[in-house]
């Protein structure tokens, strides 16, 4: 289980404490089924190895963290966002990150944000991209397709503005749809073509670092400063902070969120 623990911080940067081995344990008996501790061993090597990837990477990192998302979740950010930057806005490039973007309900936040407060009408060369690593999750995403409880957050004038009733489910309009791309990524991966100097205005990266050791944290940090244009905003979950962990920002407070 140590050992496990250990590849899971070197693979994704996650940190779990002492507390969380009888968790692990039952993490990685789930992943390796009826095999055993031969299995259970071999696993973990391959783990070591960066040999597990693609849909098992992520459901593994799934199992360790927990990936609840909604439409305007934590309201708040959005109204500060949209202050700061959308309002009255007519600059022509726009990009903004949604990391850990699971199904895209951040992500397509971002966009209806973007629509419906950018004065040009035609939003410009306004994007949204979101990151994740489930490929899983990324698909469902692209598809832009969710249940009445992803949308609980969503006023009813906006929801009937935004989506369309598709059976069960509600369609997102193609004109926010347009706005957004996704892609899979590992925000503990180099590379630099995607994270190069000034690549976006704003990013999202919500309830992500909590799970990561102070290490994979700085790294991520780091990475974002430098891909921040100037003036850039770094948004966290509630319940994150920076005091510790970098001095490229500055702690600006918006109403009840910062």
């Amino acid at each position: 289980i140590d050992h496990f623990r250990d590849a899971l911080a070197r693979r994704f940067g996650l940190a779990f404490d002492d507390g969380k081995r009888t968790f692990l344990a039952d993490v990685l008996t789930r992943r390796v089924g009826r095999g055993g501790e031969p299995a259970a061993r071999a696993y973990v090597e391959r783990l070591s190895a960066g040999r597990i990837r693609g849909e098992e990477a992520a459901e593994l990192v799934r199992e360790c963290t927990v990936g609840e998302t909604y439409f305007f979740r934590h309201p708040d950010q959005y109204r500060a966002l949209a202050g700061a930057v959308l309002v009255g806005r007519e600059r022509p490039r726009l990009r903004i990150l949604s990391a850990g973007c699971a199904s895209g309900e951040e992500a397509y936040s971002l966009a209806v944000l973007v629509r419906e407060h950018v004065s040009d009408g035609s939003n410009g060369d306004a994007r949204v991209v979101g990151i994740d690593l489930n490929p899983d999750a990324l698909a469902k995403a692209a598809l832009g397709r969710y249940t009445p409880w992803s949308l609980r957050g969503v006023p009813d004038d906006l929801r009937q503005r935004v989506f369309r009733v598709s059976g069960k489910e509600h369609q997102i309009d193609a004109s926010v749809r347009a706005l957004v791309s996704f892609e899979e990524r590992n925000l503990l991966d180099d590379a630099p073509d995607f994270w190069y100097p000034g690549a976006f205005d704003a990013i999202f990266c919500r309830n992500v670092l909590m799970y990561f050791t102070p290490e994979a944290t700085r790294a991520v940090v780091d990475r974002f400063a430098r891909a921040l244009a100037p003036g850039g905003l770094l948004f966290l979950g509630p319940a994150e902070t920076l005091r510790g962990v970098s001095n490229d920002f500055h702690l600006c407070h918006a109403g009840d969120t910062f």
